[in-house]
């Protein structure tokens, strides 16, 4: 029987019972009519976001300056990935000084010609990989900019995410993109993000 104002997110139900050590049924299976104390849910330590379902991962990213072309890394999620990605930091070095680089977030249904291999997991409690894709490539940029910065110094590294309102979200189609805004140059990219499953609810 259904209950009054029942809750139907089971993340948000087991974030309660594991951080809690809770057993039984859910801890919180409906919301309170009444006043009463709570957990800020949404503004929570980095350890323990695991327990909303979120999974944090890393990697990073090189590629070798060519000739007549743009260096570009690409960050994608896949369409049929059921996830959303949540880009945490950004960190940016090129091998010529004073290098724009443009940002980009737009639909993107392919990757690069060279898949990054290795995406390391932030947190041991973590079960299964990444469904995010990171690859990279040289050759001529034809997506859409929504940023471009100054690289003023070559061979150091440049953090882009600086608070939380700059996190970039990277939903189900979409893809990330960092590309030097001339030819002939070298680009690292190391980046930290987040990801779970979509809830029914945030599907389009």
């Amino acid at each position: 029987m259904a209950r009054y104002n029942e809750i139907l997110v089971g993340r948000l139900n087991r974030h309660l019972q594991k951080l809690l050590g809770m057993k039984g049924e859910p801890p919180a299976p409906q919301l309170s009519t009444e006043i009463q104390p709570g957990f800020d849910l949404y503004n929570i330590p980095a350890e323990e976001r695991y327990l909303q379902g979120w999974n944090r991962f890393g990697n990073t990213t090189s590629i070798a300056a060519a000739a007549g072309a743009v260096s570009i890394v690409r960050f994608r999620n896949p369409v049929a990935s059921g996830a959303v990605a949540t880009l945490e930091s950004i960190f940016i070095r090129t091998t010529v000084a004073a290098t724009i680089v443009q940002l980009t977030l737009t639909p993107i249904a392919a990757d690069l010609a060279v898949v990054t291999p290795a995406v390391q997991r932030l947190d041991a409690r973590i079960i299964g990989g990444s469904a995010m894709i990171t690859s990279s490539t040289t050759g001529v940029s034809t997506v859409g900019l929504y940023q471009s910065v100054n690289q003023p110094v070559a061979a150091t590294e440049q953090q882009f995410i600086i608070d939380d309102d700059q996190e970039i979200v990277v939903m189900p189609g979409d893809a990330w993109n960092a590309i030097t805004g001339q030819f002939n140059v070298g680009l690292t990219v190391n980046l930290i993000w987040r990801e779970r499953v979509l809830e029914e609810s945030e599907r389009f």
